[in-house]
């Protein structure tokens, strides 16, 4: 149990509430010539690059996690699945006798991140409109849970370590979280042998969401062992809704990606491609509130132990602080970022690729999506293809990974270490897989038949 909450920490862990379920740019689905449909998620161009009339696609999921607010000891994806309901937290001055399967958090004295995304690719298909013009549509359920800047004192040890008595500055910080619908139009156009542009427009049905925002620093005191004060004046911002996901009008909204890819760029059968990815927001019905706080607030952490719901926190919230708007809607800015991604061949059916993702940040309602910089050695033929990506997540944090393609399915991890043994700390992972078809193979029969063009099934 945590002995002690400011409310930061409980807006964290509200506004993450939504997102129990785990993308960063997964190789095996958007590298090398023959990733079909999924490709045009890092770049809407890429479809172009699919060798068939028709291509179908039938389903997929994606699971990603990443953090370095704590980690489960000595541990890997299945068992913290398998031991869920077991696993418990080590005090930190026992930390040295943390067992496998133990939660320890963060005690270097920085900021911290939380990210975990997820997606489910439904149906789709792409086809050749015209020789130059490719065109199509697709359903992916997507969910996001993102805090790049917890402040360094509300890491878990800091925060139940803090003393009666004594002031506490913490700086400051946003997060969202969000549940979405999507439903997809592709498009791209070969302008010439060298230029192709493409676009993905989207229709957003939003699910759930949650956002907070404290714009400034500021400082706390705790009066007593019940109680926490702030002890500077501010604003700060909270948004939720109910979390009925079953509630299909919960609001909507637009979305766009747009992207180029540039042939023989560098050297014969090289490409560069640039995109910029999720422009756009989605509209939820639910509670917002806009507060203030000043050193006549007080809070009893008593208060907020038993909270199960978005509607008893808000009234509590609304209680303790003085609320200068509420409103029944708000919106979410979806996870921006400039991608560029380059590939060089190197040998026959060979090439070495790179995806750069950075993320474009244009409000604090906004969700982050997560910075990464992945390398990888790309074996791409017809019918099989292996990827072996390097990713460094957030520029810092090595990953490394292997995919395969066999004909229509792909499956593969850019942290397959998070997947296998027990020799290191768990404190991400990587999975996806998909599955997809092509309903209309064009064959020549035989010369006999005066080389009539037949469908295969």
């Amino acid at each position: 149990m945590i002995k002690r909450w400011t409310l930061y920490t409980i807006i964290i862990f509200a506004g993450l509430r939504p997102q129990n379920i785990l993308a960063q740019e997964a190789s095996g689905l958007v590298l090398g010539n023959n990733s079909g449909l999924t490709a045009a998620y890092i770049n809407p161009s890429f479809i172009s690059k699919s060798h068939y009339t028709w291509e179908l696609q039938l389903i997929g999921a994606h699971g990603f996690l990443d953090t370095d607010y704590g980690y489960v000891n000595g541990s890997n994806l299945f068992s913290v699945i398998n031991d869920i309901e077991d696993i418990q937290y080590v005090e930190q001055d026992n930390i040295p006798n943390a067992q496998s399967g133990d939660i320890v958090f963060k005690t270097e004295n920085s900021k911290s991140h939380i990210d975990t995304k997820a997606s489910v690719n439904g149906p789709g298909f792409i086809f050749n409109l015209q020789q130059n013009v490719k065109v199509g549509a697709s359903y992916r359920l997507r969910s996001y849970a993102t805090a790049d800047n917890i402040a360094e004192l509300n890491n878990f040890y800091e925060l139940n370590n803090t003393i009666i008595q004594t002031e506490y500055e913490v700086a400051k910080s946003n997060a969202a979280a969000a549940i979405w619908s999507e439903y997809n139009l592709h498009a791209s156009y070969t302008y010439n042998k060298n230029l192709i542009i493409g676009a993905s427009v989207k229709y957003l049905q939003s699910h759930s969401g949650a956002y907070y925002d404290f714009p400034q620093d500021y400082n706390f005191i705790s009066p007593d062992i019940e109680s926490v004060a702030p002890t500077t004046e501010g604003r700060f911002s909270i948004g939720a809704t109910n979390n009925d996901f079953n509630n299909k009008n919960i609001g909507s909204g637009l979305g766009i990606d747009v992207g180029i890819n540039m042939l023989n760029f560098i050297g014969e059968n090289s490409s560069l491609g640039i995109s910029i990815l999720d422009i756009g927001a989605i509209n939820l019905s639910g509670r917002k509130l806009n507060g203030t706080y000043n050193p006549n607030s007080l809070i009893n952490r008593s208060n907020y132990n038993n909270i199960e719901n978005i509607d008893t926190l808000f009234n509590q919230i609304n209680s303790d602080f003085e609320i200068v708007t509420e409103e029944n809607n708000f919106s979410i800015l979806l996870p921006t970022a400039l991608s560029i991604q380059y590939s060089y061949p190197v040998y026959n059916n060979v090439n070495i690729e790179a995806v750069l993702t950075q993320r474009i940040k244009i409000a604090s309602h906004q969700i982050a999506r997560s910075n990464s910089l992945m390398v990888a050695a790309v074996y791409d033929r017809k019918h099989i293809s292996a990827f072996l990506p390097i990713t460094l997540y957030d520029y810092k944090r090595p990953k490394v990974g292997l995919a395969v393609r066999a004909m229509y399915l792909t499956i593969g991890s850019d942290d397959l270490l998070s997947l296998i043994g027990k020799s290191h700390n768990f404190d991400s992972t990587d999975f996806y897989i998909n599955l997809r078809f092509y309903p209309f193979k064009i064959f020549k029969k035989n010369k006999s038949n005066n080389d009539v063009e037949c469908f295969k099934f």
